[in-house]
Protein backbone atom coordinates (compact mmCIF):
# COMPACT_ATOMS: atom_id res chain seq x y z
CA UNK A 1 0.00 0.00 0.00
CA UNK A 2 1.53 3.83 -1.16
CA UNK A 3 2.23 5.85 1.36
CA UNK A 4 0.20 9.04 1.68
CA UNK A 5 2.52 11.95 0.62
CA UNK A 6 2.44 13.50 4.18
CA UNK A 7 3.38 10.08 5.91
CA UNK A 8 6.48 9.43 3.56
CA UNK A 9 7.70 12.80 4.23
CA UNK A 10 7.65 12.38 7.70
CA UNK A 11 9.41 9.48 7.15
CA UNK A 12 12.13 10.45 5.08
CA UNK A 13 12.30 14.03 7.37
CA UNK A 14 12.77 11.93 10.67
CA UNK A 15 16.83 10.98 9.96
CA UNK A 16 17.58 14.59 9.06
CA UNK A 17 15.81 15.92 11.89
CA UNK A 18 18.04 13.81 13.92
CA UNK A 19 20.88 14.88 12.28
CA UNK A 20 20.29 18.18 13.40
CA UNK A 21 19.66 17.59 17.09
CA UNK A 22 22.81 15.10 16.74
CA UNK A 23 25.13 17.83 15.71
CA UNK A 24 23.79 20.39 18.01
CA UNK A 25 24.86 18.02 20.99
CA UNK A 26 28.23 17.23 19.57
CA UNK A 27 28.95 21.15 19.45
CA UNK A 28 27.55 21.63 22.89
CA UNK A 29 29.79 18.61 23.95
CA UNK A 30 32.92 20.09 22.99
CA UNK A 31 32.37 23.04 24.68
CA UNK A 32 31.59 21.66 27.83
CA UNK A 33 34.89 19.70 27.95
CA UNK A 34 36.35 22.89 26.57
CA UNK A 35 35.22 24.26 30.03
CA UNK A 36 36.84 21.28 32.05
CA UNK A 37 40.51 23.17 31.25
CA UNK A 38 39.75 26.91 30.27
CA UNK A 39 37.93 27.38 33.78
CA UNK A 40 41.13 26.43 36.22
CA UNK A 41 42.53 29.45 37.40
CA UNK A 42 39.98 31.46 36.99
CA UNK A 43 39.47 34.16 40.24
CA UNK A 44 36.07 32.71 42.25
CA UNK A 45 34.39 36.20 41.61
CA UNK A 46 35.46 35.69 37.91
CA UNK A 47 33.47 32.99 37.93
CA UNK A 48 30.19 34.01 39.17
CA UNK A 49 30.55 37.09 37.53
CA UNK A 50 30.03 34.97 34.50
CA UNK A 51 28.42 32.23 35.34
CA UNK A 52 25.89 33.75 38.04
CA UNK A 53 25.14 33.44 41.43
CA UNK A 54 25.92 29.35 42.31
CA UNK A 55 22.70 27.32 43.23
CA UNK A 56 24.64 25.68 46.11
CA UNK A 57 27.94 27.41 47.98
CA UNK A 58 29.31 25.88 50.59
CA UNK A 59 33.05 26.70 52.16
CA UNK A 60 35.33 25.24 54.10
CA UNK A 61 37.57 27.44 55.83
CA UNK A 62 39.87 24.86 57.84
CA UNK A 63 40.75 23.10 54.93
CA UNK A 64 44.15 21.38 54.65
CA UNK A 65 46.27 23.55 52.67
CA UNK A 66 44.20 26.78 52.67
CA UNK A 67 40.83 28.23 52.64
CA UNK A 68 38.05 25.51 49.98
CA UNK A 69 35.23 26.77 48.43
CA UNK A 70 32.82 24.40 46.77
CA UNK A 71 30.13 25.97 43.99
CA UNK A 72 27.21 24.27 41.75
CA UNK A 73 25.40 24.99 39.57
CA UNK A 74 22.29 23.40 38.26
CA UNK A 75 20.24 23.16 35.40
CA UNK A 76 17.24 21.64 33.38
CA UNK A 77 17.39 21.89 29.45
CA UNK A 78 15.19 20.54 26.82
CA UNK A 79 15.29 20.21 22.80
CA UNK A 80 12.45 20.61 21.29
CA UNK A 81 12.24 20.38 17.26
CA UNK A 82 8.74 20.36 14.89
CA UNK A 83 8.61 19.54 11.54
CA UNK A 84 5.55 19.96 9.69
CA UNK A 85 5.01 18.52 6.18
CA UNK A 86 2.95 21.10 3.38
CA UNK A 87 0.82 18.25 3.13
CA UNK A 88 -0.66 15.98 6.19
CA UNK A 89 1.06 14.73 9.05
CA UNK A 90 4.02 15.91 11.35
CA UNK A 91 5.67 14.96 13.96
CA UNK A 92 8.02 16.64 17.26
CA UNK A 93 10.86 15.65 18.45
CA UNK A 94 12.32 16.33 22.15
CA UNK A 95 15.04 15.82 23.92
CA UNK A 96 16.62 17.06 27.37
CA UNK A 97 18.40 16.35 30.47
CA UNK A 98 20.10 17.85 33.30
CA UNK A 99 23.39 19.23 34.78
CA UNK A 100 25.38 20.18 37.87
CA UNK A 101 28.06 22.00 37.56
CA UNK A 102 30.39 21.61 40.21
CA UNK A 103 33.60 24.02 40.66
CA UNK A 104 35.86 23.33 43.32
CA UNK A 105 38.15 26.89 44.56
CA UNK A 106 41.08 26.83 46.31
CA UNK A 107 42.86 29.71 47.93
CA UNK A 108 40.75 31.95 45.64
CA UNK A 109 41.19 30.15 42.16
CA UNK A 110 39.09 27.18 40.64
CA UNK A 111 41.21 23.86 40.57
CA UNK A 112 38.50 21.47 39.69
CA UNK A 113 35.52 21.22 36.95
CA UNK A 114 33.12 18.20 37.98
CA UNK A 115 29.89 17.54 35.74
CA UNK A 116 27.16 15.06 37.11
CA UNK A 117 23.28 14.62 36.58
CA UNK A 118 22.03 13.15 33.26
CA UNK A 119 24.20 15.58 31.61
CA UNK A 120 25.15 13.03 28.58
CA UNK A 121 23.14 13.60 25.25
CA UNK A 122 22.95 10.78 22.61
CA UNK A 123 26.76 10.54 21.22
CA UNK A 124 27.71 13.82 22.81
CA UNK A 125 29.12 13.58 26.59
CA UNK A 126 28.30 16.49 29.20
CA UNK A 127 26.19 17.99 26.80
CA UNK A 128 23.66 19.45 28.84
CA UNK A 129 26.37 21.38 30.73
CA UNK A 130 27.35 23.29 28.10
CA UNK A 131 24.30 25.97 28.69
CA UNK A 132 25.69 26.42 31.85
CA UNK A 133 29.26 27.02 30.93
CA UNK A 134 29.09 28.63 27.52
CA UNK A 135 28.23 32.57 28.31
CA UNK A 136 31.96 32.05 30.64
CA UNK A 137 33.80 31.04 27.56
CA UNK A 138 32.61 33.28 25.68
CA UNK A 139 33.78 35.96 27.73
CA UNK A 140 37.48 34.09 28.37
CA UNK A 141 37.71 34.28 24.65
CA UNK A 142 36.85 38.19 24.68
CA UNK A 143 39.41 38.79 26.91
CA UNK A 144 41.77 36.63 24.82
CA UNK A 145 41.39 39.01 21.80
CA UNK A 146 41.51 41.84 23.85
CA UNK A 147 44.69 40.99 25.67
CA UNK A 148 46.18 40.01 22.16
CA UNK A 149 45.48 43.30 20.73
CA UNK A 150 46.83 45.41 23.61
CA UNK A 151 50.14 43.01 23.00
CA UNK A 152 50.40 43.97 19.59
CA UNK A 153 49.85 47.68 20.18
CA UNK A 154 52.45 47.54 22.65
CA UNK A 155 55.06 45.88 20.39
CA UNK A 156 53.99 48.75 18.00
CA UNK A 157 54.55 51.45 20.48
CA UNK A 158 58.02 49.66 21.54
CA UNK A 159 58.99 49.07 17.71
CA UNK A 160 58.37 53.24 16.64
CA UNK A 161 59.94 54.30 20.21
CA UNK A 162 63.10 52.04 18.76
CA UNK A 163 62.90 53.66 15.58
CA UNK A 164 63.10 57.28 16.73
CA UNK A 165 65.81 56.77 19.66
CA UNK A 166 68.46 55.24 16.98
CA UNK A 167 71.45 57.75 16.33
CA UNK A 168 74.47 58.25 15.19
CA UNK A 169 77.86 59.92 16.58
CA UNK A 170 80.60 61.54 13.89
CA UNK A 171 84.05 61.69 15.17
CA UNK A 172 86.77 62.28 12.44
CA UNK A 173 87.12 59.65 10.05
CA UNK A 174 84.42 56.91 11.44
CA UNK A 175 80.75 56.94 11.81
CA UNK A 176 80.34 55.34 15.56
CA UNK A 177 76.63 53.81 15.13
CA UNK A 178 74.42 54.03 17.88
CA UNK A 179 71.36 51.49 18.64
CA UNK A 180 70.54 50.02 15.09
CA UNK A 181 73.53 49.96 12.86
CA UNK A 182 72.97 51.81 9.41
CA UNK A 183 74.41 52.40 6.12
CA UNK A 184 76.90 55.66 6.88
CA UNK A 185 79.70 56.10 4.87
CA UNK A 186 82.09 58.11 6.80
CA UNK A 187 84.86 60.98 5.07
CA UNK A 188 88.09 60.53 6.00
CA UNK A 189 89.44 63.78 7.89
CA UNK A 190 90.36 66.99 6.64
CA UNK A 191 94.50 67.06 6.64
CA UNK A 192 95.63 69.83 9.66
CA UNK A 193 96.09 73.06 8.42
CA UNK A 194 99.67 74.28 8.19
CA UNK A 195 101.35 77.60 9.64
CA UNK A 196 104.36 79.30 9.38
CA UNK A 197 106.62 82.04 7.98
CA UNK A 198 108.22 82.86 4.58
CA UNK A 199 111.91 84.22 4.91
CA UNK A 200 113.39 85.64 1.72
CA UNK A 201 116.98 86.51 1.13
CA UNK A 202 118.84 88.93 -1.42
Amino acid sequence: MPLRPGAAAGRLAAPLVAAMLGGCSVHDSYIARSAQSLLLGLPEADLVACLGVPDQHMSFPQAEGGPTDVLTWIMTSTSTLSFTPPVVGGFTVSNGGSCRVTIRVDRGVATHVIYSGEKNATGAPDAYCAPIVRSCLAQIEQDSQAASRIAAQAARRAASQGAAAVRTEVVPGEVVPRGVVGGEVSLPAPPPAQTGSLTMRR
